[in-house]
């Protein structure tokens, strides 16, 4: 997953360049934004590609473990959210 990371980081810099220009270029702008919506895309892949290889292994006693520790640690960070704010 490194790699659509590194190019999602650099295609997010490019934007913060057209602030700078004294002409706005929608075209730029849009293609700049579709290859970061490609970038998002393919990590949404590698995502659920990840979770099917662990998930499909796994007992049905395995999985409600897993949804179990899920929900605590959902539970958990809404807290602290909650807590900071």
């Amino acid at each position: 997953m490194k790699p659509p990371f590194q190019s999602l980081t650099t295609g997010r810099r490019k934007p913060s360049g057209f602030a700078a220009c004294s002409k706005f270029d929608e075209a730029k702008v849009r293609t700049v934004a579709k290859g970061q919506a490609a970038v998002i895309a393919d990590l949404i892949v590698v995502k659920a590609r990840m979770k099917s290889e662990v998930h499909g292994p796994l007992t049905p006693e395995q999985r409600a473990t897993l949804q179990q520790m899920r929900e605590s640690w959902k539970s958990y960070h809404e807290k602290e959210n909650e807590r900071k704010n």
